[in-house]
């Protein structure tokens, strides 16, 4: 195995991951609003997601596998959705938990001003949630690398099912014994999250 394969490997996987916290972030964002603005619906549904995200996504991963197999979806776009049913949640929980921080006093001012829809999301409901919601991608994008480990190669049905990343490096390094390769994906996988950590992160912190 190349070490330059190793680099390619672990860019393809970062731009699954990013995939991931967009398509996550298309429906987390406004639905955790929404629920979040609302009391009545913090009760309702909080409990309910809660119960949702606490079951384990591997076991999922081969059912949402199994549907993209059947559509003739090959893995490596496939494991994206399998990468968002295991980050979306946290993405989800806590943009709730800052659109649910949001004052009355807050809410009841923008209404005076009779702003439409756009402006209050524009000027009061994005800037208020959005440190949580950086705290969400950071969680997010956190799960989403020890999830590609799995979602980037499967076994099913008798039959083993792997696209390029660097979760399926680490996962093939781990079953062969190849220590000295498992030392490398690791070692660029765990740069690469510091390196995110300390410059994308840090800046959208700030």
């Amino acid at each position: 195995f190349p070490s330059h394969d190793i680099g390619y490997s672990c860019f393809l996987t970062f731009c699954r991951i990013f995939a991931a916290l967009i398509l996550s972030t298309i429906w987390a964002l406004p639905v955790g609003i929404l629920i979040g603005l609302s009391p009545k619906l913090t009760r309702i549904f909080q409990p309910i997601i809660q119960i949702i995200a606490s079951f384990p996504s591997p076991m999922i991963f081969p059912l949402v596998f199994l549907l993209f197999y059947k559509m003739n979806i090959n893995l490596g776009i496939s494991s994206i959705f399998i990468l968002v049913v295991g980050s979306q949640w946290y993405i989800l929980f806590n943009v709730l938990a800052g659109s649910s921080q949001i004052s009355q006093q807050h809410k009841d001012s923008f209404h005076l001003m009779q702003l439409n829809w756009k402006e209050h999301w524009k000027t009061l409901y994005l800037p208020s949630i959005f440190p949580y919601l950086v705290t969400g991608w950071i969680t997010a994008a956190g799960g989403a690398w020890n999830a590609s480990i799995a979602a980037e190669y499967l076994e099913y049905g008798g039959k083993t099912y792997s696209c390029t990343g660097i979760g399926s490096v680490i996962t093939m390094a781990t079953g062969s014994g190849n220590f000295p390769l498992l030392s490398a994906a690791l070692m660029v996988m765990v740069g690469v999250v510091v390196l995110l950590n300390r410059s994308v992160w840090k800046f959208l912190f700030h």
